[in-house]
C-alpha cells in the first residue's frame, strides 16, 4: 500500500533575512537630502564689536603719531586674523552656497587685481601711517656727523628715524618705552637734564620744542616737527 505524503512544511525564515518592523533599514546615502549648511555662529556680533574698538582704539592713537610701530599695519593683524576666520565660516553658510558658481570664479580675479592694482596704488605698505618727517631727519642726522646721536623717545617714531639714518645702531635711544619695565623720565624734559645728556653726544634728534631750543638753541636741520643739532 503506497503511504501518503506529509504536506510540506512551512520555509522558516532564517535570521538573516529576517526584517523588524520596528527597525526599518536606513535609506541609501544616494537617496538623503544633504544637510543644510550651518549658519553663522553666534559670536559674530561680539566679536565684531570687540574688533570695531580695537580698530577705534588704534586710530585715535596713530592720530598724534603714536602708532604702535613704525610699521603700523601689524598693529591690524588681529583684524585680519578674525575676518580670514569669520569669511571662511560664511563661506558655508547657505547664501554662499547658492552663489557658489559666480563666486569661485570671482576669487582668481579678486587676487589679481589685489595684487596687481589695489596692493601697489592704493594699499601700499604703511601708505596710512606716513612717516616722512622722522625718516628724513633720520638721514640728515646720519650725514651730518659719525658719532653718537642722542634721540628722543616719545613714541614708537623713532624707529622711523633710526630706520631713515640706515644706520640705527649708531643712535643713543634718551630712554625705553617698553611697557614691560617702569617708566623712564625723558631726558628732554628739563634743559639741565637734556644739555647734561647731549654734553656726551655728537648730535641730537628730537622735537622742535621751547625747552629744547633752550638747552641746545635754534636746530641746524628741521622737518615737520622733528629736529636735529649738532653743537
Amino acid at each position: 500500500m503506497t503511504r501518503a505524503s506529509s504536506p510540506p512544511s512551512p520555509a522558516t525564515p532564517s535570521p538573516s533575512s529576517a526584517k523588524s518592523p520596528s527597525s526599518p533599514s536606513p535609506p541609501s546615502s544616494s537617496s538623503s537630502p544633504s544637510a543644510p549648511p550651518p549658519p553663522l555662529p553666534t559670536s559674530l556680533p561680539r566679536v565684531t564689536l570687540a574688533a570695531a574698538t580695537l580698530l577705534a582704539g588704534l586710530t585715535l592713537a596713530a592720530l598724534p603719531g603714536g602708532a604702535p610701530t613704525h610699521h603700523a599695519g601689524r598693529a591690524l593683524l588681529t583684524l585680519w586674523l578674525l575676518a580670514a576666520l569669520y569669511l571662511g565660516r560664511a563661506a558655508l553658510t547657505p547664501l554662499a552656497f547658492a552663489w557658489r558658481r559666480v563666486l569661485l570664479p570671482a576669487i582668481p580675479t579678486l587676487l589679481v587685481l589685489g595684487a596687481l592694482i589695489l596692493r601697489p596704488w592704493y594699499a601700499r605698505l604703511d601708505s596710512w601711517s606716513p612717516r616722512p618727517h622722522a625718516t628724513t631727519i633720520g638721514a640728515a642726522a646720519a650725514r651730518a656727523t659719525t658719532g653718537p646721536i642722542l634721540l628722543e623717545v616719545r613714541d614708537y617714531a623713532f624707529f622711523a628715524v633710526e630706520a631713515g639714518s640706515g644706520a640705527p645702531w649708531r643712535f643713543v635711544e634718551d630712554r625705553s618705552i617698553d611697557p614691560r619695565k617702569p617708566p623712564e623720565p625723558s631726558s628732554f624734559a628739563t634743559p639741565d637734564r637734556l644739555q647734561a645728556r647731549a654734553s656726551t653726544q655728537s648730535a641730537i634728534v628730537g622735537i622742535d620744542t621751547p625747552t629744547a631750543r633752550q638747552a641746545l638753541g635754534p636746530p641746524n636741520t628741521t622737518a615737520g616737527p622733528w629736529a636735529l643739532w649738532t653743537p
